[in-house]
């Protein structure tokens, strides 16, 4: 019996090391700043707008934007999962439990420099995970459950930004924190990018609004 529960802790011991916590440092750097695009929506369709910029630092608003952090494990040799919006669910990702804001910086991103992901992690290796990064804007929600749920059913409400990261890898557990993004090695490397949840305009909206410019400019000669 002694032998028995013996066995059972060393199993569960085991258990605990290769899906356990692991530190990550979840703040990026310039190479990796976050932008918005309105020109784009997240179909990959023109939208007739055209602003482009980095995401707003905290100081204007301190939670304007989210970022989840998911991994997956990694054998160290061939291609990392490259996932898009539309299949990031499919691809065998975890979440980490990991969330994080908008940082002081325009296009940052801060979520701990030492944050420690939920148990239950893809397990240990050289490089252990590949990960990825979802960032929306706040009017989407304040939570991964909420996100997942619009992405499942490709439903957001407008006037809103939504994207994933490339992926990186090298991230989990560690005696110390890994760092996420970098200007090099195996970190997310490029920039990040949130499109606009807005559809592209019907062709008879913009019928009308042509024909509303034209009305304007005739009621001017007019004048």
């Amino acid at each position: 019996m002694k032998k028995l529960v013996i066995v059972l802790a060393v199993t569960g011991v085991a258990a605990v090391s290769s899906f356990g916590q692991g530190l990550v440092n979840f703040v990026n750097a310039s190479p990796s700043n976050v932008s918005t695009n309105t020109a784009v929506n997240y179909l990959g369709q023109s939208t007739g707008s055209s602003a482009v910029g980095l995401t707003t630092g905290s100081t204007g608003n301190a939670s304007a934007y989210y970022y989840a952090l998911l991994m997956q494990s990694y054998s160290g040799s061939g291609p990392t999962v490259n996932s898009t919006l539309s299949t990031v669910l499919s691809d065998g990702w975890t979440f980490t439990g990991l969330l994080a804001v908008n940082a002081l910086g325009a296009g940052r991103l801060g979520g701990s420099a030492s944050a420690a992901t939920t148990a239950g992690d893809p397990a240990t290796g050289n490089p252990p995970n590949q990960f990825l990064v979802v960032g929306w804007s706040v009017g989407l929600g304040t939570t991964w459950a909420a996100v997942q749920t619009e992405i499942q059913n490709s439903s957001y409400a407008l006037n809103n930004f939504i994207g994933v990261s490339s992926t990186g890898t090298g991230a989990g557990q560690s005696s110390s924190s890994e760092t996420l993004f970098g200007t090099a090695g195996t970190g997310i490397l490029s920039p990040i990018t949130l499109f606009s949840t807005n559809p592209v305009p019907e062709p008879a909206t913009m019928v009308l609004a042509g024909l509303g410019g034209l009305s304007l400019l005739a009621l001017r000669r007019k004048k």
